[in-house]
């Protein structure tokens, strides 16, 4: 196998309180004497994050175990209003030059830039 390597930012860290908000129908507002289509919001805390790499798609994705349950969730996350404008300026692909441990390596910069022309 080749050398694989992807740099990514966690939009959370464990600890987060993550407030969750769904609709109550059928029989669980029966049994809880709520109004059918009652929204409810249920804070959960992060106690695990799991970061997936897919060499093939080329993606990143982050997986989150909520209140110790044992089970992995994908919690989308809005972009950061800057995150979105350098998005929607490059048409959805944002490359990144850097992170908090300086510039990445500009030979590794133009592979990158040439695998998204």
């Amino acid at each position: 196998m080749k050398l694989a390597a992807f740099n990514a930012t966690c939009p959370f860290e464990i600890g987060d309180k993550i407030k969750i908000r769904r609709e109550i129908r059928g029989e669980l507002a029966k049994r809880f004497h709520l109004i059918p289509a009652t929204v409810v919001e249920e804070v959960h805390t992060i106690t695990d994050i799991v970061c997936v790499h897919s060499v093939k798609n080329g993606t990143v994705t982050f997986m989150y175990e909520l209140d110790n349950n044992g089970k992995l969730v994908h919690i989308a996350a809005a972009p950061r209003p800057e995150q979105r404008e350098a998005a929607t300026q490059s048409g959805g692909v944002m490359l990144i030059t850097g992170d908090e441990s300086g510039p990445l390596p500009p030979e590794f910069v133009d592979f990158i830039k040439r695998r998204f022309e």
